[in-house]
């Protein structure tokens, strides 16, 4: 794992962390499972893999998650879903292996980011009606919303429950091999595409009645 400040050069321009994980390729040994997790804030997810051996020397291996929940802060629609699929095929020959693998990656999150306080002389209190703990603002009445496009100079609808995730694909490979002297080549190939949104609605003050809006109003 690379933490910290050279992470970015091993990763997409991130400042947290890169771990590289040994992808889990099939054997001779028939292998399978499956898990099904359930919790609070409901929370359901299902995991499932399979590997074993296509023909000699051939090895496969498929699985992946998938989950859904409410979040914290419960907007009244999925807050967190999505899940990820990953498979891989080997082939061993007497010095090394070459492993061929595929995944693909649809997860979406909650975009929580803005709570209501009330400051008056310097301090700072809770607004009142509003939980900070678990309330939001992004509520099933404001899931959709129409924002302005200046390339067809039109309006476009915004599914904020679409939140902030990824829908990313993977393609990549890894050749192995052995040589005589302690000699070793490792290559490894990979190809990635998609994108990464973030569908928010950022407030810029705080709540206030349909009577205080309309007399704010100026024609």
């Amino acid at each position: 794992m690379v933490q910290g400040g050279p992470s970015v050069i091993f990763g997409p321009g991130q400042p947290g962390a890169t771990a590289n994980f040994i992808l889990r390729t099939g054997s001779r040994q028939q292998k399978g499972s499956v898990a099904f997790t359930y919790g609070s804030q409901g929370r359901e997810r299902v995991d499932a893999f399979n590997s074993g051996e296509l023909t000699h020397g051939w090895y496969y291996s498929i699985g992946g998650f998938y989950r859904k929940s409410n979040g914290v802060r419960n907007p009244q629609y999925p807050a967190n879903i999505g899940g990820q699929l990953t498979a891989t095929l080997k082939h061993t020959f007497s010095n090394g292996s070459l492993t061929f693998w595929a995944r693909t990656l649809h997860d979406h999150n909650q975009w929580v980011a803005d709570f209501p306080y009330v400051v008056h002389n310097g301090n700072v209190a809770p607004y009142p009606g509003f939980n900070q703990l678990d309330h939001t603002y992004n509520s099933y009445q404001l899931e959709n919303f129409q924002v302005p496009d200046p390339a067809c100079n039109c309006f476009e609808n915004d599914n904020i429950s679409n939140g902030r995730g990824a829908d990313l694909s993977y393609f990549g490979s890894a050749f192995h091999e052995h040589f005589h002297g302690g000699w070793t080549i490792n290559n490894h190939f990979i190809f990635d595409g998609g994108h990464v949104p973030t569908h928010a609605l950022v407030n810029n003050g705080n709540p206030q009645t349909l009577s205080s809006f309309i007399s704010g109003l100026t024609l």
